[in-house]
Parts: C-alpha cells; structure tokens; sequence
C-alpha cells in the first residue's frame, strides 16, 4: 500500500533513514523541503506493510508515524512545467532485494502518468566516479531503473558538487529536450541564482 505522507512522517524520514541512504552532500537542508511543502511545490509517498494505516489521515505521531515503512519516494513538483522530479528514492535496508523496488517504482510512475506529469530523476553518474566499489553501485542503481522501462538520457550535469546522469519515465522526448525540462525545473524550485552559481551541465 502507498500513501502520501504528512509532513511529520516526511521529517521522521528524513532524521532517520535519509541520513543513512544518502551521501550528506545529496541532502537538501530540511528547512527547503519544508518550503517547498508550503510552497506546494514538494511532496512524498511512503509503500507501507498492508496492514498499517498512514498517510494523511493518519493520527499517530512520533516514532509509530513510520510504522510497516517499506519505502520511501520524495519529489519536487513543478507546476510551472508540468514536471515531477524524483528527489530520493529508497527501499528500507534489510528489505531491499525483494522486488518491492520494482513494485513502489511502478506505482509512483502510474502517479505520474495519472495526474498528468512528465516524471524525471537523477542518479549518482558513475563516469565520474573512481572508487570501483561505488562505481560499480552507480552501475547496479542504473540498471535497476532501466530494467524498470526508465529512459537513461545523456544529459548529465553537476548540481553543487554532485554529479547526475538525467533519467526519464516518458516514451517521449530527446536529449535536448531533457536537458531543457530538466534546467527549467531547477530554476524553478531553486532560483535562477543557485542555478546560475552551483549547476553545470555537461555537452
């Protein structure tokens, strides 16, 4: 079962697994999400055991606002652009490699495709990495998206220090036009001002 998720179950998130699922450079400040939350502009889902009852309408608060959490998918909105960009995405360690990935990813597409939106994602790009360990994680982490009839563009840019390859949910489009979609959205979200200083896209 997915369920949008409150704000609270957001930052329970956020304190407690983001920080283990992601490098510290990859996250947002919490303060932003929270902009974007009231700006409208950002959203999440979390895949829950069947049997538990979260969401929204869900009272409970504190460490049980998480309970049954299988995983997690936070995006940014654009709807200047029409766009959903996948920020995290993640399955719960010690339930990873059991096709619930494949499972969340599918309905989060179906999402998009339900409320009309272009649905694009960044990944860690390996052609940038030397550590062979992490390379090969990068590798595997594509794979895993294109298995799941996710578009590998090559656009690819660095975003403050990070570099990305640009994937995408639709049958359409180009590289151009993925790289323009994709600019458009950070501007959007961030400003013209961080993209001008911190966002570099690669020819």
């Amino acid at each position: 079962m997915i369920s949008l998720l409150s704000k609270e179950q957001m930052k329970f998130i956020f304190d407690n697994y983001m920080i283990k699922d992601f490098p510290e450079s990859e996250l947002k400040p919490w303060k932003k999400i929270e902009n974007g939350l009231l700006q409208d502009s950002y959203f999440a889902y979390g895949m829950f055991e069947d049997t538990v009852i979260h969401g929204e309408s869900s009272n409970i608060k504190g460490n049980g606002c998480v309970d049954g959490l299988k995983a997690y998918a936070f995006f940014i909105k654009s709807n200047k652009f029409n766009t959903y960009l996948l920020d995290y995405f993640a399955v719960l360690s010690g339930k990873r490699q059991s096709g619930i990935g494949s499972a969340y990813l599918q309905e989060l597409k179906n999402i998009a495709v339900k409320d009309n939106k272009e649905l694009i994602l960044e990944v860690e790009n390996p052609y940038y990495e030397s550590d062979p360990q992490k390379k090969e994680n990068m590798l595997k982490r594509i794979q895993f998206y294109k298995k799941n009839h996710i578009n590998v563009s090559n656009v690819s840019c660095n975003f403050m220090s990070n570099e990305y390859r640009i994937l995408y949910a639709s049958d359409k489009g180009n590289d151009e036009q993925i790289r323009e979609l994709t600019e458009n959205v950070y501007r959007d979200f961030f400003g013209d001002k961080l993209v001008d200083n911190e966002v570099i896209f690669h020819d």
